[in-house]
């Protein structure tokens, strides 16, 4: 069988045929559905030789056709979702904490070389740290910091489990509508919260 190509098309409601022919060749419209507002019917087109053109098959072929647009749409959708995850996974949403009633974040990066110079510190003697966020400083006591750090880091860890599920589910998923009604806020852990007297309890709670 020839190979049929489908085109989407438009066509104003009242020149609307399924089927007719121009010269030896036969023009059939298929999937058809009525566009109010454009007041045409939105529809697929395809073309063939009058020899040739089988009803029968060309129904076939749509189907198949049809069969791999949807599987394009779904495709596509996940792909936005899980870029929906993404940016919401980087955002403040995920990516914050409080710390004396301060908004904070430290990245991975960061958070990894502050554990290592911090606790660096502490083997020399130090008793305080400086932690910078952006332009302005927290001086924390060094065990303080250091519980704080390892909290953050258990945190982090748990957010990146619980995207990375998001993300395969949503691979996952059979349907645009699945997709689309997927909530990309659910599970995370609550965030922390962070002040010096608590740090300070759970430091103590520690010895």
């Amino acid at each position: 069988m020839e190979k049929i190509n489908f085109i989407k098309t438009f066509i104003p409601q009242g020149q609307y045929r399924q089927k007719y022919e121009y010269g030896n060749m036969v023009v059939y419209h298929i999937n058809a559905e009525y566009n109010k507002e454009m007041n045409a019917y939105e529809c697929y087109e395809c073309t063939l030789p009058k020899a040739t053109f089988d009803e029968t098959k060309v129904r076939s072929a749509f189907a198949q056709f049809s069969a791999k647009m949807d599987a394009l749409k779904l495709e596509e959708a996940k792909a936005e979702k899980i870029a929906e995850i993404t940016a919401y996974d980087k955002s403040s949403a995920v990516n914050s904490f409080l710390l004396n009633d301060k908004q904070r974040w430290l990245d991975v990066n960061l958070r990894r070389s502050l554990s290592y110079s911090t606790n660096i510190l502490k083997e020399d003697g130090e008793k305080t740290v400086d932690i910078w966020f952006d332009t302005e400083c927290e001086t924390m006591d060094i065990d303080n910091a250091l519980y704080m750090l390892k909290e953050l880091e258990v945190y982090a860890k748990q957010t990146n489990n619980v995207t990375h599920q998001h993300k395969a589910e949503v691979m996952a998923l059979t349907s645009i509508e699945e997709v689309e009604a997927y909530d990309i806020t659910k599970d995370y852990p609550e965030k922390l919260v962070f002040s010096n007297e608590k740090l300070s309890e759970a430091v103590s709670n520690l010895k």
